[in-house]
């Protein structure tokens, strides 16, 4: 699998962003989005992988631009994020440069495979505040597969890998 390498650049090994994306119930207009904690299935999964770093980037409700076959990608406003400390410095300069990061993804079926992570300024003015986060190129794929519709809730969240090299 291609991954980007980060942090961490060593004879031991490499440590690569991963992300983990769990569909949750939906939820009524009534009801709080209100942060949760990923879910146990998700941490044991990423802790099987030897995942550290872990935490809850951002919850969110799938808009119908999100699951759009003509978008293919799901927007990660940097107002919604629960975290902007997910990206390492070497993250932020690759994504601030509109360069694009292939990253490890655990799907709501708990399948593991490769996504794109960019950066996005959004509008004309193009306004420092107006810049999102993007899962794209492989989203639709994984919208399809895992019947992901808008008013679904879904979070996403990040862990780290540290590759051995043989």
């Amino acid at each position: 699998m291609q991954k980007i390498s980060l942090k961490n650049n060593t004879k031991k090994g490499v440590d690569t962003m991963n992300i983990a994306l769990k569909k949750k119930e939906l939820i009524t207009p009534s009801v709080s989005l209100g942060y949760h904690d990923l879910p146990e299935e998700f941490k044991r999964e990423i802790e099987r992988l030897s995942g550290t770093k872990v935490e809850l980037v951002i919850e969110k409700q799938l808009t119908k631009t999100d699951i759009s076959s003509s978008t293919n990608r799901m927007s990660m406003p940097l107002n919604q994020l629960i975290s902007i400390s997910f990206l390492e410095d070497e993250d932020k300069e690759m994504l601030e440069n509109c360069k694009t990061m292939t990253v490890q993804l655990i799907d709501p079926g708990l399948v593991l495979g490769d996504i794109n992570l960019r950066r996005l300024v959004m509008g004309k003015e193009k306004k420092p505040g107006s810049a999102i986060f993007v899962l794209r190129t492989q989203w639709g794929d994984v919208a399809r597969k895992n019947k992901l519709k808008a008013g679904d809730v879904v979070q996403v969240g990040r862990f780290r890998l540290i590759e051995r090299f043989t």
